[in-house]
């Protein structure tokens, strides 16, 4: 069975093959290719994705988002200050008002809010990154319940299990 509807491939297949021009990209089951996509093209391809650029330090195991530090898994290979691209879905990021926390939380300023239904999605700009920009999902009770509203700043947590890092820069961007 062929597709070009994602949301049909990831509903309806066992197995699933993604493509690129004619290139076997990933095969995998619906979750794998979700939730593990091998390359940026597999990420972008299913489902939304934040690219960022950044770079890989000296410490292993963290990446550079200009003054930001962000634990997660690197991949084998890099040199530490090499370009490579964070990426992380929208629903893997998520606000926080917990301060004890202090591991991969980022503050944002909301620039842009977009009504979904049953969800919102909020465009942020890192404040320690400017003219960086990071796609946030949240639900329809946590807006009203923090009265989330465009200029305000909010403290987000991306869990290292969520972020995927990609060798090179990758221009997928919003």
């Amino acid at each position: 069975f062929v597709t070009h509807d994602q949301e049909e491939a990831l509903v309806m297949a066992d197995r699933i093959v993604v493509m690129d021009q004619g290139t076997i990209e990933q095969v995998g089951n619906a979750e794998e290719i979700y939730s593990s996509p091998v390359s940026p093209f597999v990420a972008n391809f299913v489902g939304m994705m934040n690219f960022i650029p950044a770079k890989t330090t000296i410490k292993p195991n963290s990446v550079q988002i200009d003054s930001i530090t962000l634990l997660c898994d690197t991949p084998e290979g890099v040199d530490p200050h090499q370009p490579i691209t964070v990426a992380v879905r929208p629903e893997d990021v998520h606000i926080t008002t917990d301060q004890s926390q202090s591991q991969n939380i980022v503050s944002v300023t909301v620039t842009e809010v977009e009504f979904l239904g049953s969800f919102y999605r909020l465009t942020c700009e890192l404040d320690d990154a400017k003219q960086t920009h990071l796609l946030v999902e949240v639900s329809t009770h946590l807006m009203e319940q923090l009265s989330i509203e465009i200029g305000n700043v909010l403290n987000v947590h991306i869990s290292p299990d969520n972020i995927r890092v990609y060798p090179g820069t990758t221009i997928l961007n919003l």
